[in-house]
């Protein structure tokens, strides 16, 4: 499983919902060559959204997880991104 994005912060309960892709179907080399051939391409922002549209087999699911249990965090900026479509989040 590999963090997509935070969709949502509860702070009533101290959880966020995290968007969470799922690469369990891509079961052989062809499959994680052709997805990370995808995700080397210029992708927008929007494009992201949808997993199917990356690759068939990719999967998503969502994860509500405390605050309390995160150990660390890594902010990761892509810079190839445009301005306005940095600022969408």
């Amino acid at each position: 499983y590999y963090l997509r994005s935070v969709s949502a912060r509860d702070e009533s309960t101290k959880t966020l919902v995290l968007k969470i892709w799922d690469l369990r179907l891509l079961t052989d080399e062809t499959d994680l060559d052709a997805l990370k051939k995808r995700l080397q391409e210029d992708l927008k922002r929007s494009e992201l959204i949808n997993e199917r549209l990356i690759h068939p087999k990719l999967g998503c699911a969502k994860l509500r997880i405390h605050l309390e249990d995160i150990a660390y965090c890594v902010e990761w900026q892509e810079w190839s991104w445009p301005e306005e479509e940095a600022q969408q989040g």
